[in-house]
């Protein structure tokens, strides 16, 4: 049976830093930080699902654009939500999306990795979901206040 893994940590630096440390340059920087949710796709989950959960923030009335691709970028693909007060709203498009995913013929035992990335004041809160995309729905449904109860 797969095993579900989660773990939790609070970042002292806020998404700008970030974005800083990714080689992005000022104008590039502020444009993304006028959005709600920014995507650091990964291959761990293909660009069917990435597609499918653009159009739930869409569908929530935020705005959202994939990250540029980053040299050496880890395995688990990251949510990055820039406004704290609209984690609700991209954990719950999140959970519809790997659901529709799942619905389009990919098992719910399928093992995958997810981050999510939220800020808060004087820094960000990251949480990683390894796991079976059922596991990794009730986890996202768990942490949809915030991880820093969670972990």
């Amino acid at each position: 049976m797969p095993r579900t893994e989660m773990r939790v940590e609070t970042l002292e630096y806020g998404p700008r830093a970030l974005l800083e440390r990714r080689g992005l340059r000022d104008q590039m920087i502020e444009v993304l930080m006028g959005l709600d949710v920014l995507l650091d796709t990964a291959p761990s989950l293909d660009d069917e699902f990435w597609g499918l959960l653009r159009s739930e923030i869409g569908r929530r009335g935020m705005s959202c654009d994939a990250l540029p691709a980053a040299r050496g970028a880890s395995s688990a693909g990251t949510i990055m939500v820039l406004d704290g007060t609209k984690l609700q709203s991209v954990m719950d498009g999140a959970r519809d999306a790997l659901d529709h995913w799942a619905m389009r013929g990919h098992s719910r035992e399928l093992t995958i990795e997810l981050s999510i990335v939220v800020a808060r004041t004087g820094g960000m809160e990251r949480a990683e979901v390894r796991g079976p995309i059922g596991a990794v729905v009730d986890a996202l449904k768990i942490g949809s206040d915030g991880f820093s109860e969670v972990g």
